[in-house]
């Protein structure tokens, strides 16, 4: 509905500046001032979350680092990150993105589906493995990479016109790991899943 509404109101640069345009057209300076808390609001408790999380992480992987150092990095990090811009973040970010973001679902979709392979991690890591090849060339062609060779190959895969040709792989690279998995003669599940 905003998208709707705002298409007729001018151009913006990017989603920040829709919003903001919109809660001013429609709900004047104070509804600019409320989305500003509510955004705020929003983004403080995340950046809070994932500074504690980093901090507990990293404090307990690498003992030379106390938690206290690693929120103090992590906080000046961010300062130096978002003063260049939401443009920049966003140019910046979504070539990681592109990356991260199918492997991620492969591994959240053979979370689930664990039962059927016994949780195997000859499936995790074939599929993982092959998944990340396709996400690659992805997140290297979203950084502005020219590939024509690869681009030739990679676009031959099912579903490359939907931005989802790694799903193939993905499947192949589980049932490879599903085969190897049979070969070795590993079907018990891993120990972290045994009851």
């Amino acid at each position: 509905w905003i998208g709707a509404k705002m298409a007729t109101e001018g151009t913006y640069d990017n989603g920040s500046a829709i919003l903001s345009g919109a809660a001013k057209i429609m709900y004047g300076q104070p509804g600019t001032l409320l989305l500003g808390v509510i955004v705020a609001l929003a983004c403080f408790t995340t950046c809070v979350g994932l500074t504690v999380a980093c901090g507990q992480f990293f404090s307990k992987r690498i003992s030379a680092l106390s938690y206290k150092t690693v929120v103090t990095l992590v906080t000046l990090v961010s300062l130096g990150i978002t003063n260049i811009g939401l443009n920049q973040i966003i140019e910046y970010s979504v070539p990681v993105l592109v990356f991260v973001y199918p492997i991620t679902i492969v591994l959240i979709a053979l979370t689930f589906m664990g039962g059927l392979f016994n949780h195997s991690p000859y499936v995790y890591r074939g599929a993982v493995l092959f998944t990340s090849f396709v996400a690659l060339y992805d997140g290297l062609v979203a950084f502005g990479l020219d590939m024509p060779g690869i681009t030739s190959w990679i676009s031959q895969l099912p579903l490359f016109e939907l931005n989802l040709s790694w799903v193939v792989p993905a499947v192949i690279g589980g049932l490879t790991g599903a085969l190897f998995q049979f070969i070795k003669g590993q079907g018990a599940p891993s120990e972290s899943y045994q009851n």
